[in-house]
Order: C-alpha cells, then structure tokens, then sequence
C-alpha cells in the first residue's frame, strides 16, 4: 500500500492515470511521474507499480537521520525497481542526492534496483509522443479477423510494411471500421511493433512480433 497520501500544493501537478498494469487509477504528483507512466503500460516487463510506496529511514554522511518516501516501485517479471523522479536541473542538487543515497542503500540492501529518472530521459526523442498516441487506443478490442489479416499480410513480408500499405490490405476485412486505430491497439499490444524512436507516420514500417525491424 502506499504511504504517502497526494495531495494538492502549489509545486505539484496532481492527476489520476487509468492504469491497465494496476487494474485501477493511480495518482501522480507530477508531470514527470505521468509520462513515465506511458513507458511502464507499454514496457512487458512491468507487472504491476506502486506509487509513494514506503518510507525509507536512514543517515547521512554526518549522522543525521532522515526519511524519504520513493516515487515509484515497479514490480517487474523478475526483478523490482524503486524509482525517484526529478527535473533534470535537480539531478545534481544536494536534497536529490540525499535521496539518491537513502534509496541507493536500501535498494542494495533489498535486491532491487534504483534509479533516477528526469524530463530530459523521458522527453528526449520521439517516443514519449507516440506511446501517447498508442496509449489512447490501449483499450480498443481488436476484431480477431483484423487481426488474423495482419499477421497473414506481415507474415509474407517479414522485413515489414508501411503504415499506410498495411490499411490498404485490411480493406474489405472490416468495413465499418477506421482500422488505423486497430493498429494503433495492436501495436501496444505487442501484436505488431515498430520503431517508436522516430516519428509514427504513415510510412513508418511495421512487422510482427518475432520479425526482425529492417534498418
């Protein structure tokens, strides 16, 4: 359970996210624990998180004591994470590197691993934009012969099609549909993937999952 209760100041952002990892909303208390949120739905090694998860007592360098309460603890297939977030003018600033220390240390001491995340590792680059845009049709049910048709169509061309080329061979399969979010659902669902470092567009290539992405 998390400890630490969100709540409004005029230094946060407060905001609840539908998680589909967790089965239910989560809060965040800024924009910088939002976006990283977008990478945790998408990435398949993420199990579930917690938000605020625990305290964590320890010392400084002079013998000080003093607590800190992570951002996020990721729970992953194999392994956790505690994760501290912060703008990237904070990274080097001595209160985030008391906190770095305290969460370093216990991390180290509880088999998990910690690590800092800022603004500029999430919105460097283009993918932060398109996990975005695939997240809106993150829920969206796929018509199995949509997809069945787009394994078939990939399956014949493994070093992958365009966007647009892909639509064209889904014509007719299901006609009431705008089958440009299918693939959009499809894509987050790890059925089709692509190379979200760059632009998603209609001529962005696509392959299955188990295709190799040509360069």
């Amino acid at each position: 359970m998390a400890v630490r209760r969100v709540t409004t100041s005029s230094r946060s952002i407060i905001g609840s996210f539908p998680s589909l990892k967790n089965g239910q909303p989560v809060s965040y208390q800024s924009t910088i624990e939002r976006d990283l949120l977008y990478f945790l739905e998408y990435d398949t090694t993420v199990c579930c998180y917690t938000m605020q998860p625990f305290v964590i007592k320890g010392t400084d360098a002079e013998g000080v004591p003093h607590t800190y309460t992570p951002d996020i603890l990721v729970e992953r297939t194999t392994r956790r994470t505690v994760v501290e977030c912060k703008p990237a003018a904070k990274r080097d600033h001595p209160h985030t590197q008391q906190q770095v220390a305290l969460g370093q240390a216990w991390a180290d001491a509880n088999g998990c691993d910690f690590v800092l995340i800022t603004d500029a590792d999430l919105r460097t680059g283009h993918r932060l934009a398109n996990l975005k845009l695939l997240w809106r049709y993150a829920r969206l049910a796929v018509p199995q012969a949509v997809t069945d048709r787009c394994l078939r169509v990939l399956t014949r061309e493994p070093a992958g099609i365009p966007f647009h080329a892909l639509i064209s061979a889904l014509d007719g399969v299901a006609p009431s549909l705008n089958l440009a979010p299918c693939l959009y659902a499809l894509l987050f669902q790890h059925v089709l993937k692509t190379d979200l470092d760059h632009p998603l567009t209609s001529t962005s290539l696509l392959t299955h999952i188990g295709a190799p992405l040509r360069a």
